[in-house]
């Protein structure tokens, strides 16, 4: 009979230690509760990329092919510098900056020669407005070249700051 006493005894002491526990631990959540802060922080944004975006078009480009050094007198040689002049026009409602051109290079039978990006860093084009971007040099271009053709690759999104006026610096 006394081990039956004891097993309720001991039941009892248990459950009184885990109903004590269950009240602590809902103390404890109501104090960490009210004492906790809520941190929020703002993550930079990121510019917003357009792939070959309909709003920009190129409206006007020449190149002027010439040597690239002293050491290549004729035209047609190797090791050629290919100079860009062109004027890109925003038809859009958003600005755009840091665009990527894919200047392609074609020769006389019309196979591409030779392919190359350029990134034009730093330059906003406004809604309705033109960027003119001259003296882009591209080294390297083979002979034979007769004609080149440029696209846009993408434009990021940009903010509105006043057209070929500097891109605003990362840290402001």
């Amino acid at each position: 009979m006394s081990r039956k006493y004891l097993f309720w005894g001991l039941l009892v002491v248990l459950l009184a230690v885990l109903v004590y526990m269950i009240m602590q631990s809902r103390e404890m959540e109501k104090q960490q509760a009210a004492a906790a802060l809520e941190v929020v922080k703002s993550a930079k944004s990121t510019p917003t990329r357009a792939y070959s975006p309909q709003d920009l078009e190129i409206v006007d480009a020449t190149m002027n092919l010439s040597p690239a050094g002293p050491a290549a007198p004729e035209r047609e040689g190797p090791g050629f510098a290919a100079t860009h002049d062109l004027t890109i026009r925003d038809n859009g409602k958003l600005p755009y900056e840091n665009i990527l051109l894919d200047i392609t290079y074609i020769g006389g039978d019309g196979k591409t020669l030779y392919t190359k990006t350029y990134m034009v860093a730093g330059k906003v084009v406004m809604p309705g407005q033109t960027l003119a971007l001259s003296g882009i040099r591209i080294e390297g271009v083979p002979g034979g070249v007769k004609q080149s053709y440029i696209r846009i690759v993408y434009a990021e999104i940009g903010s509105s700051v006043q057209a070929g006026e500097p891109a605003p610096k990362e840290g402001r």
